[in-house]
């Protein structure tokens, strides 16, 4: 399984590459500060079926995965791997080593609000 690391992750976004990531965490925490263009998806969810069907970039593409530290994300991407999906790539340390190294979250505005 791929990995990368959160400044590597930084560098792509900053260069404007065309980069699909999706937040497994659970939504409140999603909606308090994910990384800028990623969307959420429980875990739950997360079905081969589920994403290739919602991709915004071309199946092939890299898809990020990003959990709170990693470990899901990690658990997740190995289970779909298993099931032929091969174009994953997880966010290590997760969201946490995310803003541990600085980089900005956006919160997600609720109806609540």
């Amino acid at each position: 399984m791929k990995a990368i690391q959160p400044a590597e992750l930084e560098n792509l976004l900053d260069a404007d590459q065309p980069i699909e990531i999706v937040d497994i965490r659970p939504r409140r925490k999603f909606e308090k500060g994910h990384i800028d263009g990623a969307r959420w998806l429980p875990p739950c969810a997360l079905s081969i079926e589920t994403l290739v069907c919602s991709r915004q970039l071309l199946p092939t593409e890299p898809l990020y995965l990003v959990s709170e530290t990693g470990a899901s994300a990690h658990a997740s991407a190995s289970e779909l791997e298993r099931q032929g999906l091969n174009n994953l790539i997880v966010v290590t340390g997760g969201i946490r080593a995310w803003q541990h190294d600085g980089f900005q979250v956006v919160a997600t505005r609720s109806d609540d609000d």
